[in-house]
């Protein structure tokens, strides 16, 4: 018997009130930053058991930004991974990051990777994260 096989949905979508795959500016609703794919959905993994995709964020602004991803909380199942988004990012010019679901127990999960444009964290943004784990049928 496999009991540790699980089966969830997790997604990251841009948070609320935000444009379908882009992220919202404080800056006069500009959305300076785009989020793709909008969408994450990841596949059946087993317990403590990380599974990862991908997300490009592109700068759809006319200036170049720094842009810096905030701490994930420790005991959450969500974190992020390897990222090309440590330099500058000139205008039209896109990074990645990779963005993981490790779930530790049956249920659902929430979370938010958090990036700040600038060196501000009042210039922050967040892809909201979702996930699910179910346990298998027996």
């Amino acid at each position: 018997m496999r009991g540790s096989l699980i089966q969830f949905a997790a997604t990251a979508a841009v948070a609320a009130g935000f444009a379908a795959g882009a992220a919202s500016s404080s800056e006069a609703g500009v959305p300076p930053v785009t989020a793709s794919p909008p969408l994450l959905q990841f596949t059946s993994t087993r317990l403590d058991h990380a599974e990862a995709q991908t997300v490009t964020l592109t700068n759809v602004s006319k200036r170049s930004m720094q842009l810096r991803f905030l701490p994930q909380p420790a005991d959450g199942p969500f974190g992020h991974g390897h990222s090309t988004c440590s330099a500058g990012l000139a205008p039209h010019e896109s990074c990645w990051v990779t963005v993981w679901f490790r779930p530790t127990h049956w249920g659902p999960a929430t979370g938010r990777l958090v990036y700040a444009l600038d060196g501000s964290s009042s210039n922050a943004f967040q892809i909201r994260l979702i996930g699910e784990a179910h346990q298998p049928p027996l």
